[in-house]
């Protein structure tokens, strides 16, 4: 297994749009229900260049071989007040889980916010997301706060912790 963490480029749309609608049909730890996204390969190409073209927010994939099985994506703020925060989500193929894909892609995104002087990287993780929690702990993630009934999965209300890293 030869994995390469990089960031994504164009080329990649088609295999991103792929990788996102199969995760969304493989968790529910996703805010994408299957079959919900409406993106298209033009539509997610558009989003990668905006995106490339951006100095505080990018996309890594985790690349085994030329096969897509993970990325993060980290938005940065647009406002000059929040520019120096922002948002990440990350997300890793469930036969790919438990194989340090995940602490690699928050390295690899950690190391891009310190060189592009992001202060506060920052994400939401549904509450009963145990093994979640537990690795964005161990990658020095604190929780701020719960966001409650953030979502609705099968017709219950969940809840999210807020949780932040300060460079």
């Amino acid at each position: 297994m030869s994995l390469i963490i990089r960031e994504v480029n164009i080329k990649d749309a088609k295999r991103l749009l792929d990788l996102n609608n199969e995760l969304d049909e493989e968790t529910i730890y996703r805010a994408y229900e299957p079959g919900e996204r409406v993106e298209t390969v033009e539509s997610q190409k558009s989003k990668l260049s905006e995106i490339i073209n951006t100095t505080n927010s990018k996309i890594f994939v985790a690349d085994i071989n030329g096969e897509l099985v993970g990325l993060l994506e980290v938005t940065g703020g647009i406002y000059n007040r929040n520019k120096h925060s922002a948002h990440l989500v990350i997300a890793v193929m469930k036969k790919f889980w438990r194989q340090g894909i995940g602490i690699q892609l928050i390295e690899k995104c950690i190391s891009w916010a310190v060189e592009n002087k992001i202060h506060r990287l920052d994400l939401s993780v549904f509450t009963f997301n145990t093994k979640a929690i537990e690795l964005y702990e161990r990658m020095g993630f604190v929780k701020e706060g719960i966001k409650r009934d953030s979502f609705k999965i099968d017709g219950k209300y969940v809840d999210e912790f807020v949780m932040s890293l300060l460079l």
